[in-house]
């Protein structure tokens, strides 16, 4: 039912923007264990948040990219997994998302054993 809004955005009265619709089908196409279809979903919310300026969800959605990657646990896209991560880290540190910056670093490190933090 979402795939017609692809391309367009989710709006709120409380927030007024929320994000790609793509964000939502990777998501939901992550949840059904579609994961090429997730990934073309994700990589057109990246698209998409990056042209528009939309840092924050820019990094939730590396974010959910990155873990799904890793929850196939295939080595082929453990690389792809960390930058997608490490870049949502980055952002969420320089927006001040602490929050989500640690939930981040934590993923991180569980993959990266030995990382300091702050790095």
């Amino acid at each position: 039912m979402l795939l017609p809004w692809a391309a367009f955005n989710v709006v709120d009265v409380a927030e007024g923007f929320r994000r790609s619709v793509s964000r939502y089908l990777g998501m939901l196409a992550a949840m059904t264990q579609r994961r090429r279809k997730a990934e073309l979903h994700f990589e057109d919310a990246i698209s998409l948040n990056a042209r528009m300026g939309a840092r924050p969800w820019l990094a939730h959605t590396q974010n959910d990219y990155g873990r799904m990657l890793l929850a196939h646990d295939q080595v082929a896209h453990r690389e792809r997994a960390l930058e997608l991560i490490g870049q949502a880290l980055t952002t969420y540190r320089e927006l001040g998302m602490q929050g989500w910056a640690q939930e981040a670093f934590e993923l991180e490190r569980t993959i990266r054993p030995g990382r300091a933090p702050g790095h």
